[in-house]
Formats: C-alpha cells, structure tokens, sequence
C-alpha cells in the first residue's frame, strides 16, 4: 500500500485508489487491473511491424555535452560519417522488407539530425510510395541549435515532431551543453528556437536530463521549478519528459543516496509545477496510460522486441543507446537479425526473474529503460538503480496529479 502525497492510498496488487485506508470493504475510486502478459515478441523477421524504429542520419553534432553517451554525437567512432542517397535507398528497402504491416513511429536522430535535413526530406518525399512508413507518425529529436527557414518548411511540411533536448534553466543546460566551437552555452539559441517552432505551428516536447548538480541546486532554494516551468509555457512547450543522468555507478555524473533524496523533492515539485499550468508530463502520460489500457507489462521497454535503431551504417541495434558496442549489435540491413542470441537475451529478459523487480511497487506498470541498466551496471539484466527510483517516483506522483485533476473538475 502507497500512501500519495494528497493523501490517498494506492493497492499495489491491485491498482485500486482509496479515499482512506481501505479495508475488506472499502469503496475505491477504479476498478481493479489484474496481471496480464502483454509484450511477446512482437520484433521478428516474421512480426511485419514495428512500434518505432529510429535512424541514425548523422555522426555529426555541433555541441560538446559532457553526459553525452553518444560521445558527442560520433558514438566513440573515429569519423564523423553523415548518410549518403545510396544508403537510405538500402535501409528503405530493407524496412520495406522487414515491416510490411507498418511502422508506427520513425524517428530521426543523430548526431544532431537536423545537419541532414535534405536526408529527412527524401525520405519523407518516398513515404507515401513506401508501405512500412507510409503511416508513421514522425519525429525528431535534436539539440535545439539548427533551425533555417528551410528547415522549419520540412518540419511543417512533413508533420514531423520535434523533441529537444534543454536541461533546466540558463545556469545548468549552459554548464553541460555547450558548442564545440568555442565552448559557449546553448541555452539562449535553444529556447529562441523552440518559440520559433512552436509559434509555426510545430509540436515541440522537451527532454529534460536532471543532473545531480540540478537537485543539489534546488535542495538549496537555487533552482526555481516554478520559474522554469513558467518560462516553458511561455515559449509554447506543451509536454516535458523528465529523466535522470545515468552513469556508471561511482562516475562522474552518478547520484549519490544524498542526491537521489534531493531528486525525489525535485520531481515532486517539478511535475506539480508542470501540471498547474497544463503542460503535459510523461509522469502523468504514463500513469494515465496504465491506469485506462488496464494491461501489465511483464518486460522492459521494447528494445529489439517492438524498436529497432538503424546505424548510419546499416548496421542493426536494439536502442539508439548501443550504437558502437560490438556485442549488442544485432545485425545488418543486408543480412537482417543474425544475432539470435541477444535478441532471445531481451525477450528472456522478464521482471519476474529478477528479485530487484519481483518486489518493486510498479513492477506491473514499469516500462524501464534496458539501454541505463547498461550504461550504469554494464547488462541488461540489472536494472538501474537511479532509474528504478526515479520511475517509481514519477509513476505515483502521476498518479496523484490525475487524482488531483478529477477532484478539481
């Protein structure tokens, strides 16, 4: 039983919220959901479709990010490669191959994808003559920096989402994310952009990474939420999605236990914040999610089951998070899958095997991220312990937030 911050009172088994401390009798406030398995293997050479497959365009990024797991954009490669016609000729031919039933989301990334505008635009130009992305939504995500005339008409043109990346206020994004050239901060450009955008039209979320710096900062009254989420809905975001650094346990960028207790007031705070003026938050997405489709996910996130990432390459990974290690590489666009043995790692890979998930209180709802259960424990098989804590929080104070929306209407 979880107590929720307004009060009420959450069953863990049975995902049934309580006015007050329930007993045999007691009415709740939804009906039950039950344990059901929901993800087989839904990513095959025989499946036809995939729910999102993500495409390397560029090796290329303009900014030096110091978390950066991608190594600045080159994913610790020795060259800085962008994609030539010929080779999205091949990968469009193999998606066409490998997903006749559709794809649902196609996303572009980098890098810093929007250097290759002209490929976004070929590809959305062959969409509608290509069964696998005919009906994709798309997307792309991109530090906020690159925006011509030219490039905001194929983002409206070609109805393409845009996700950028901007950690916090001027103080901390600019401490982390700053251009190669120069070493000057990014904010300033950033949130230009992002008005730019949302004022054509284009829907803008924003992928806010918490360092531990962040929360230190705000434990001590120096990072205002409030601020900060005005200033969001002031240059038209209208949804954020909030995750914590991850590094390997002990680096540079883990959190200590002091930290993590620092993050726990923060997402309180900011997702409050986000929701008293409207903005959507993937803590209130994802609770809301769960709670109306009333199915259990006995997985992970879909890595290489319902997601594929193609490398600027060919080459075939589970998540855009891999790219580069040799041993999550699962195959190529002219061989197909041929690392059987990972993707059975990833469909094998089940909460109910693991002692860390069996006892968790979103084990049912929890949707983790194998590509952190890499970054910080070196497998796929062992959560991330900030990522655990930091899901587990964002679940019930979504939650909450939903509750608190249906009293108030």
């Amino acid at each position: 039983m979880v107590t929720l911050r307004n009060g009420m009172y959450y069953d863990v088994l049975t995902h049934r919220v309580f006015k007050r401390r329930p007993s045999s009798d007691s009415p709740c406030l939804n009906r039950p959901i039950h344990r059901s398995s929901v993800r087989d293997r839904t990513f095959s050479l025989d499946s036809g479709r995939a729910r999102r497959v993500v495409l390397i365009l560029t090796e290329r990024c303009n900014l030096a990010c110091s978390y950066c797991y991608a190594g600045q954009g080159a994913y610790g490669k020795g060259s800085l490669n962008r994609i030539p016609d010929r080779q999205i000729d091949s990968i469009l031919e193999y998606l066409e191959e490998t997903f006749p039933n559709g794809i649902e989301n196609l996303q572009f990334f980098g890098g810093e994808p929007l250097l290759e505008t002209r490929a976004i635009r070929s590809i959305c130009e062959r969409a509608p003559h290509c069964v696998s992305i005919r009906e994709s939504a798309r997307s792309v995500v991109t530090n906020g920096t690159v925006l011509s005339e030219g490039i905001l008409e194929v983002l409206s043109i070609y109805h393409i989402a845009v996700t950028i990346s901007l950690d916090g206020s001027a103080e901390f994004h600019d401490l982390y994310r700053v251009f190669k050239r120069g070493g000057r901060g990014s904010f300033s450009v950033v949130t230009k952009n992002v008005a730019r955008l949302a004022s054509a039209g284009v829907p803008v979320a924003i992928q806010l990474t918490v360092s531990p710096a962040m929360v230190q900062a705000h434990a001590r009254g120096q990072f205002d939420v409030e601020d900060f989420s005005d200033l969001l809905d002031n240059i038209g975001v209208r949804y954020v999605h909030l995750s914590p650094v991850i590094d390997v346990l002990g680096g540079e960028f883990s959190f200590s236990e002091q930290q993590l207790e620092q993050l726990d007031a923060f997402q309180a705070q900011m997702i409050a914040a986000l929701h008293a003026r409207g903005l959507m938050n993937n803590a209130v997405v994802e609770a809301h999610r769960f709670l109306t489709k009333r199915e259990c996910n006995p997985g992970y996130c879909g890595a290489g089951l319902d997601e594929l990432t193609v490398d600027i390459n060919g080459d075939l990974y589970p998540c855009f998070m891999f790219i580069n290690k040799p041993e999550f590489r699962i195959g190529t666009i002219n061989k197909g899958v041929t690392n059987t043995a990972l993707i059975t790692q990833l469909e094998t890979n089940r909460k109910a095997h693991s002692e860390i998930c069996e006892r968790c209180a979103i084990v049912d709802s929890c949707k983790a991220c194998v590509g952190a259960s890499v970054l910080e424990n070196g497998t796929v098989s062992r959560p991330s312990t900030t990522m655990c804590r930091f899901l587990n929080n964002n679940y019930f104070l979504g939650v909450n937030e939903l509750i608190e929306s249906i009293r108030h209407e």
